[in-house]
């Protein structure tokens, strides 16, 4: 799924103008951004560009289908957004651009043994600021649903 969202975003041209090719994965404390695993998010100034890390949240799984042994469920995600250049009002313009994207969309997923259902935006965080980054940030939530393939 995450490599789903992760081509979407780059394919769609409001989001590269926004962040270029600068959309990455991250799973658990594997990925993301920083300064020794994703360089290019960072100006000649060590200043990181707006950034995408897509993340995904535990699923939630529902396995009593009207009788059906396949598996359905709820995987959350998370699009967070940082930028170096403390303007909340770019990250912003990401996330706006992301939501079109993905809700009420279903993608193809990478794995092949689930059908996406569908994608709801859920909620979008307040400012953040990230602290080992030292740089404004913000995430949108989106639930996707899916069933198990036979």
């Amino acid at each position: 799924m995450r490599q789903a969202i992760i081509d979407a975003l780059k394919a769609d041209p409001d989001v590269v103008a926004l962040v270029g090719s600068r959309v990455y994965g991250r799973q658990g404390i594997l990925g993301g951004l920083s300064r020794d695993k994703t360089p290019e998010a960072f100006d000649t100034d060590g200043r990181l560009m707006p950034s995408v890390v897509v993340v995904l949240e535990a699923a939630v799984i529902r396995t009593d289908m009207g009788g059906s042994t396949l598996i359905a469920g709820t995987q959350t995600v998370q699009i967070w957004v940082a930028c170096g250049y403390e303007r909340y009002s770019d990250i912003k313009a990401v996330l706006k651009a992301t939501r079109p994207i993905l809700h009420g969309k279903r993608l193809t997923p990478v794995e092949y043994q689930i059908g996406w259902t569908d994608t709801r935006w859920a909620s979008t965080s307040p400012e953040l600021y990230d602290e080992s980054l030292k740089v404004p940030t913000m995430f949108s939530r989106f639930d996707i649903t899916y069933t198990e393939t036979p």
